[in-house]
């Protein structure tokens, strides 16, 4: 949603209308979130107990979803791992597959 009333702060011919630009890698790194290590005997005992904790990941990810302020905006991504994940990405639009790519015959 976006108020008419409030004007946007600013403008640059290089980003897109209405865009939060985040120019480093480490952008996301300053995001709140919840992260866990366990250290088991086995890899037996670390698949099974990964499996039990599997239905608990989608309900801490919501809790840690506590973030939505980048660069004094506010955005509507609530969980720093979108931000992580395009801002390490390198790869090419025909990399991600988001543009279609072909070979001239």
């Amino acid at each position: 949603f976006k108020d008419p009333c409030t004007p946007s702060p600013f403008r640059d011919e290089l980003f897109k209308d209405d865009h939060i630009h985040l120019d480093s890698s480490l952008a996301g790194r300053g995001c709140c979130c919840l992260q866990t290590t366990f250290q088991d005997q086995s890899f037996k005992e670390t698949t099974h107990l990964y499996d039990q904790l599997l239905p608990l990941y989608p309900i801490m990810l919501c809790l840690s979803a506590a973030c939505p302020i980048l660069r004094d905006f506010l955005s509507d991504i609530d969980c720093r791992w979108n931000i992580l994940s395009e801002a390490a990405d390198d790869r090419t639009t025909e990399e991600k597959k988001t543009k279609k790519h072909s070979i001239p015959l």
